[in-house]
């Protein structure tokens, strides 16, 4: 599953709603998805525009910061995150966050955006 396509999913919507809010045709964007084209700068900004985020802002690599938590010598962890449509997605395990959570908290809260995002 590509990043684009669990960003639709994160924003509930499908690839033709994208594709109207992009003014694409909705096989161009499911090309993108599936890999079979490539996405010039002009069409990701498009998409960036159209989704609210980009790849850099929120990565779907869950199973990265629960291997780093695994590692921490630490009770509590802060974890930083965006919110797309009331979704709160956590995107790193950050000293500065406002958002503090026990390490087994942070383990299932990372362990079920795991299972929901890949």
């Amino acid at each position: 599953m590509s990043w684009l396509k669990k960003a639709r999913g994160l924003k509930r919507i499908s690839s033709r709603e994208l594709a109207e809010m992009c003014g694409m045709s909705m096989n161009y964007i499911q090309k993108i998805e599936g890999g079979n084209r490539g996405m010039p700068s002009d069409t990701a900004e498009k998409i960036y525009a159209a989704l609210g985020f980009t790849p850099d802002e929120v990565r779907f690599e869950t199973s990265e910061f629960l291997e780093r938590i695994e590692g921490l010598d630490t009770d509590v962890v802060s974890l930083s995150y965006v919110i797309v449509n009331d979704v709160i997605y956590f995107t790193g395990i950050d000293e500065q966050s406002t958002f503090t959570v026990s390490v087994d908290n942070a383990r299932l809260l990372l362990a079920s955006q795991s299972v929901l995002f890949g």
